[in-house]
């Protein structure tokens, strides 16, 4: 399994990700909502948390793949934040 796991604090907006062939899609998980695309040139799905002002994101080569590192990445985002007395 391929799990790629990227969290950037910071106060400026995320970026857009762009790639050929994207359809956009969501997740949700807690309170959390994610916009998700998958890359047919890479096979790969690709999302990020959507609705906060730090920048999480992350991919999966299948829906469950993709799934579970969303829901991994809230959990790390929340822990994070909870360190570093964001929340």
């Amino acid at each position: 399994m391929v799990l790629s796991l990227h969290i950037s604090l910071a106060e400026t907006p995320a970026p857009k990700i762009e790639r050929e062939n994207e359809v956009t899609d969501s997740l949700q998980y807690q309170d959390f909502t994610a916009a998700i695309n998958y890359s047919a040139g890479d096979e790969t799905y690709f999302g990020r948390i959507i609705g906060i002002k730090d920048l999480v994101i992350f991919e999966g080569n299948s829906e469950a793949e993709l799934k579970a590192a969303f829901q991994e990445a809230v959990e790390d985002y929340l822990e994070t934040c909870k360190i570093i007395g964001k929340l």
